[in-house]
């Protein structure tokens, strides 16, 4: 009788430390790189097959700016023509693991455009980062296979880096957010840059940027430039 009282002495500890880990320590699927986190969110944006969330610690700013920046990007990957120059622009600057132009469109329709089925639309999380000097975003690095509908793409954002708060000179650029935005998305779909220009992700990111019109003097992500956010500064000003 005694042994069984122990036992269920120790199966109450355990399931109430259990619970008090839950709440208490975020689990390794609601923490993104160990300094992102995921949840609580709330959703910001939902149009069609896309829905954006944000965690609950951005600032009404930061929310805001999450929201313009999915409909900004939004509007332009769901436009034929415009879809189709960005990638015309940012296929034309790679100069290295050069994509089909048509995986590239049919990706971003898969994402963006392509109606949800059984109400499963693709649900991109942007997470609340902070504390990482000259990183302004992340995105975890898919496989490179095509989203399946209900699939979690994983996008953090240094809130360092937007909103009023912010000291960061491109913290109110909508642009630029959106561009963050897709940059992100893209890593989820298994898009890497080695090097901080000449890949597709880069530059197809300063592309969408700048709406397909880069400046003619610059070359690749500003030429000799290797940080792209100086970049955009420069061609704002």
């Amino acid at each position: 009788m005694k042994s069984q009282i122990k036992f269920l002495k120790f199966l109450l500890i355990g399931f109430l430390l259990s619970i008090i880990l839950m709440f208490a320590v975020p689990s390794v699927a609601e923490t993104f790189l160990n300094t992102a986190y995921i949840r609580p969110r709330t959703l910001v944006f939902a149009k069609g097959n896309f829905w954006v969330y944000a965690h609950n610690n951005f600032s009404p700013s930061q929310q805001t700016m999450i929201k313009s920046a999915s409909n900004k990007l939004h509007e332009q990957m769901n436009n034929p023509s415009q879809r189709s120059k960005l990638i015309d622009c940012g296929l034309r600057r790679t100069v290295r693991a050069k994509p089909s132009k048509q995986v590239v469109d049919n990706q971003l329709k898969q994402v963006f455009v392509n109606p949800a089925s059984g109400n499963r639309p693709i649900k991109a999380t942007v997470a609340y980062m902070w504390g990482e000097k000259e990183v302004v975003g992340r995105g975890t690095l898919g496989s490179g296979e095509f989203p399946e509908k209900g699939d979690l793409l994983r996008v953090a954002f240094n809130s360092d880096y937007f909103g009023d708060s912010s000291q960061f000179s491109l913290r109110n650029d909508v642009d630029y957010w959106s561009a963050t935005l897709l940059h992100e998305i893209l890593h989820n779909l298994g898009y890497e840059h080695p090097q901080p220009k000449g890949d597709f992700i880069t530059e197809f990111d300063l592309c969408v940027n700048f709406n397909g019109s880069i400046p003619q003097r610059f070359g690749l992500n500003g030429g000799t430039e290797d940080n792209i956010d100086d970049v955009y500064f420069r061609m704002r000003k």
